[in-house]
């Protein structure tokens, strides 16, 4: 870890000039003045570092091999810049943001960051080992709390925080602790170790050890007619179906580091980079959502931000409009006659409880991470208002609400909504 002075070291190194008496406090967890003019300008400069990233990753997919070894070593120079002397990060997808130097991540960590993870503007934090933190994640100050914005955020080793947490500043996620999807851990609470704590504000559901069994959906999953379609519009695309992904069609265990399972990855994430791009015509548009959804009904529309993780395990029913920034994961079906809103997260996968079984490993540069999928149901006629979420093993049949989540049948809570976070978190796309 490094220490302010490196840290200031650092800053000077990147062109930052003049009194660093601000920032050393902000670095050291102390009340400082945030209308310091290097305190203005670190956080400018980390705006901007973030949102080339999220360019850079959605630039990709488009651009030939020689522009392409550019963009990545840029890309892992940014990384670098935002985190100096830092461990590895399997994955960081666009729309992450968190201020250069502020978040402590030891240089022989390994862990993982999804997509539109955001720490507060003035937020510090500690990362720990094989940390896994979802889509959607908010991590810094809450209205409402006299905390200090930069108190220190300890995220301990195999922690996991599910799509769409909250957690607030100077609070501590102690090792092995699950936040389940939507809870909000507020500022300086401790949680328990090896445990699951849902709810807003969370609490303890249960206790995890290395025997605990996730509850069964009971879902009824891909027919055998819909699997031998799916297996072979991939094969058609020129994709190698393996048994990870047979087992995700199936609602089964896999793990996501065989090649075939990563190269479908790989090729979805590309996809929806694709989709979302300005220069992506709309006959184009519409030839990838063909592609990423093939059991797919009639007047089928989606906005712009959509993410796939894996293409294939949706079944989307007729008449279905979704608008902006749709994140899909797992096994999903939609009926018929359905209006979602945006900022969607249908996160229909997951890893396992206990910590020793999520780990990922580095195996010949490929990671390895076991996966447990649990099916979405949507019924037919249903109206999703906007920044929903649903866990795995959710089933809707009734009309949902601006900023709530589904877990298990029907199970409905509401979410921190964005003004309670006043203005520490700094939009970054």
């Amino acid at each position: 870890m490094l220490s302010v002075e490196q840290k200031i070291e650092h800053l000077k190194k990147l062109g930052f000039v003049g009194d660093f008496t601000e920032v050393r406090k902000f670095y050291a967890g102390q009340k400082f003045n945030q209308s310091d003019s290097n305190i203005e300008k670190l956080i400018r400069f980390s705006e901007e570092l973030w949102n080339e990233y999220s360019f850079i990753l959605k630039e990709l997919p488009c651009v030939k091999s020689a522009e392409k070894v550019k963009l990545l070593a840029r890309k892992e120079e940014l990384v670098s810049i935002a985190f100096p002397n830092h461990g590895v990060f399997v994955d960081i997808r666009d729309g992450f943001y968190c201020t250069v130097c502020a978040i402590d991540f030891e240089k022989n960590s390994l862990s993982c960051l999804n997509k539109n993870v955001r720490f507060g503007k003035y937020t510090l934090a500690k990362l720990g080992d094989f940390a896994l933190l979802g889509e959607d994640v908010r991590i810094g100050a809450i209205l409402g709390t006299d905390v200090q914005p930069n108190a220190k955020v300890i995220l301990g080793n195999d922690i996991w925080l599910c799509a769409s947490t909250v957690i607030g500043a100077g609070a501590i996620i102690n090792p092995g602790t699950v936040v389940g999807l939507g809870a909000c851990v507020y500022p300086n609470q401790i949680t328990e170790t090896n445990t699951l704590v849902i709810g807003n504000p969370a609490k303890v559901k249960s206790k995890i050890d290395d025997h605990y069994q996730s509850k069964k959906d009971n879902l009824t999953y891909r027919s055998a007619d819909e699997i031998d379609f799916i297996v072979r519009h991939l094969r058609n695309l020129g994709l190698d179906v393996d048994e990870a992904y047979l087992n995700a069609l199936k609602g089964e265990k896999y793990n996501c580091a065989l090649p075939g399972m990563a190269r479908i990855t790989e090729f979805s994430h590309q996809l929806s980079y694709e989709y979302n791009h300005p220069q992506t015509s709309a006959g184009r548009r519409r030839e990838i959502l063909k592609i990423l959804f093939p059991i797919c009904g009639k007047n089928f529309q989606v906005g712009r931000g959509l993410f796939v993780d894996v293409l294939g395990l949706a079944r989307i029913g007729d008449d279905v409009h979704i608008g902006d920034n749709a994140f899909f994961a797992g096994n999903i079906t939609i009926g018929n006659n359905v209006e979602i809103g945006a900022d969607l997260i249908l996160a229909g996968i997951g890893h396992e409880m206990p910590a020793t079984g999520r780990r990922f490993h580095m195996l010949q540069d490929v990671v390895g991470e076991p996966c447990e999928v649990g099916k979405i149901q949507i019924a037919d006629n249903v109206k999703i208002g906007k920044y929903c979420t649903m866990a795995p093993g959710s089933i809707l049949t009734q009309n949902l609400s601006d900023y709530t989540y589904v877990v298990g049948n029907n199970r409905i809570f509401k979410k921190v909504k964005p003004e309670q976070f006043g203005n520490d978190f700094t939009p970054t796309h």
